[in-house]
């Protein structure tokens, strides 16, 4: 792998992980402070905040660090051009969301979608648009060389400045705006700490060249808008229909199943698409790749989600506190629909590999519009818990959706392999939940409190997972056996040489992606 020459995939994954575990203590942190600072309704105010910009945030990313990282060759001009075309959409978007919130500001009327709270708010979140693309393509840069390390140190201060100036900000009574403000903080320090790295450094920002940029970016983004126009549709409608206390009870509950998702996905993720492109580049298949994902996501999601589902009271109360009770059926519902993630999670980067984007993005359109739809019908009957069911079942679809269009790319057999990568991983998530339900439900542990009763449920269900993926022969297991000795062997001081990188960062033009 030509573009692997500076680090090999295994090792970008370790260093991902790292990364993101590193900043999780941070995250679980904020939240256990948050929940306790801050009420509900804020928690609704900033969620209607940020899904505005959230939306506009994607609308203007138009995938720049993913165009740099799957295209064949990168030159200085493509990376100015998506620098520039970036900063453009981003700055001037920034700016017509600043002026709509200090004009709700100066005449902020009566209570309402524009209170002074979520002006203020919405000013604020918008200045982590121009941030976007600085970070796009500084780390475009370091992620086609599967350079982890700069881009996990960079996470980690990252989550560290969230953490300090929203929690601080929250103390001081300033709100949801706190929460914003630690935004800011985290998008303006990764965006900082990533330019500044060797084969990093940010080009001068130009329009000129940027038509190939934008004909693979309206793509990615008008998949990836869709997505967080139905997020936001779907907040707003549990908002004005079920009040901002049950959007703010939605959004922790969102909050408390995404923990997969920042532990895992978002550590996975960054290094799916630089592999996927190499590996397609070199012509090897894409298919074993699949579905060696597919099993080793089964046998992490389901033990996670289905124990989530059963022991959500005592994470409630251990994560968000009391006054969130309220919350554990919607994080019931939230977590049944991720046990369908083994088969839609990670899938828009065998997409891109594929040049299957633009068949994606009908499919998108119906998933969006349907969970949209399923959710206004709940909201209008007046029942948070099926607004999430609405969620998990947009899962499940995307999850069959998803498997049809790869099937065409990767070839037909790859569903019956999938079935075979699921069937293979069922019996090691049965296995933790018989442990944790043996543990919640026995007669000795029912009076424990939660910060005693999941470590012990945790203690017991983790070698039940060992020995059945170990009984199975799993792929996950020999991927732990592997990155066990890889650790080491690198405590040691044996393995320095071998994960060191072979040399510097590969260039495309002579300099640095």
């Amino acid at each position: 792998m030509a573009e692997a020459r500076g680090g090999t995939v295994r090792r970008s994954l370790l260093l991902s992980f790292a990364g993101r575990y590193g900043a999780m203590p941070m995250r679980l942190a904020a939240m256990l402070a948050l929940a306790r600072l801050l009420s509900p309704a804020e928690f609704g105010v900033y969620a209607t905040a940020a899904a505005a910009v959230g939306l506009c945030a994607v609308l203007t990313d138009l995938g720049l660090g993913q165009y740099l990282v799957q295209a064949p060759k990168v030159t200085e001009a493509d990376r100015r051009a998506a620098l520039g075309l970036g900063l453009a959409l981003g700055t001037g978007t920034a700016a017509l969301l600043g002026a709509v919130a200090v004009a709700a500001l100066l005449a902020p009327g009566d209570e309402g979608w524009l209170s002074e709270e979520l002006s203020a708010t919405l000013a604020v979140q918008a200045l982590t648009l121009p941030l976007q693309p600085v970070a796009a393509v500084a780390g475009a840069g370091l992620q086609r060389a599967l350079r982890f390390g700069p881009i996990a140190a960079a996470g980690v201060a990252g989550a560290a400045a969230f953490t300090g100036i929203a929690v601080a900000g929250a103390a001081l009574g300033l709100g949801p705006v706190a929460l914003s403000l630690g935004t800011v903080a985290e998008a303006l320090l990764v965006a900082a700490l990533l330019s500044r790295r060797q084969g990093a450094r940010l080009p001068r920002p130009a329009l000129r060249g940027w038509r190939p940029v934008f004909g693979f970016g309206w793509v990615w983004s008008a998949i990836a808008g869709l997505r967080q126009a139905g997020d936001a549709l779907s907040r707003l409608l549990m908002g004005g229909l079920l009040g901002l206390g049950a959007l703010g009870l939605f959004s922790r509950a969102q909050a408390v199943v995404q923990v997969f998702d920042k532990a895992l996905l978002d550590a996975v993720s960054p290094v799916v698409l630089p592999a996927l492109s190499a590996a397609q580049r070199a012509g090897r298949p894409l298919a074993p790749a699949y579905l060696r994902q597919v099993a080793c996501l089964a046998a992490l999601a389901w033990p996670f989600f289905g124990a989530l589902a059963l022991l959500a009271g005592p994470v409630v109360a251990l994560l968000l506190g009391r006054g969130w009770e309220g919350a554990v059926p919607a994080v019931r519902w939230l977590a049944l629909g991720g046990l369908a993630l083994p088969l839609g999670g990670l899938v828009l980067p065998y997409l891109v590999a594929l040049g299957a984007m633009r068949a994606w993005l009908p499919m998108q359109a119906w998933l969006q519009g349907g969970r949209v739809l399923g959710v206004a019908l709940a909201a209008a009957a007046g029942s948070l818990q099926a607004a999430c069911a609405a969620f998990a079942a947009e899962q499940v679809a995307k999850a069959i959706l998803a498997q049809r269009l790869l099937a065409r790319g990767l070839g037909w057999q790859v569903t019956r392999g999938a079935v075979r990568a699921l069937a293979l991983s069922a019996p090691s998530a049965l296995a933790v939940l018989a442990a944790a339900a043996a543990v919640a439900f026995a007669p000795a542990t029912r009076d424990l409190r939660p910060v005693l009763l999941l470590p012990l449920a945790a203690a017991v269900a983790l070698p039940a997972w060992l020995l059945a993926l170990a009984a199975l022969r799993h792929p996950l297991h020999a991927e732990l056996v592997r990155g066990i000795a890889v650790m080491r062997d690198r405590l040691r001081g044996g393995g320095a040489a071998a994960a060191a990188p072979a040399g510097p960062a590969p260039a495309t033009q002579g300099r640095p992606p």
